[in-house]
């Protein structure tokens, strides 16, 4: 935690800009499962850094909704992974 701390004028730029690009690529419909991944690894890595001080359920929400979004079929009816996924249905990242 003090490795993280004392690099925090890096780190914290960069946890916005994956939060933020996390958020509008779902909301497009972009590789909406692999974005679904990551943002489940972010926030199991923040939920595990985060133990013994803070609440413990604050995260599983948004870990349970990024997971299931990973496993479920999103992106295959609107978004621009629909478009993608009939252009190019080998390509397994749609």
């Amino acid at each position: 935690m003090s490795s993280a701390a004392s690099h925090a004028t890096v780190a914290g730029p960069l946890q916005a800009a994956a939060e933020i690009s996390f958020g509008v690529l779902l909301l497009l419909g972009l590789l909406t499962r692999p974005v679904a991944l990551a943002a489940f690894l972010f926030l199991t890595s923040l939920w595990v850094s985060e133990w013994g001080t803070a609440w413990i359920w604050e995260l599983l929400v948004p870990m349970i909704a990024a997971f299931s979004i990973m496993v479920g079929g999103a992106g295959r009816k609107w978004g621009i992974d629909a478009k993608l996924a009939r252009k190019y249905p080998r390509i397994p990242l749609w």
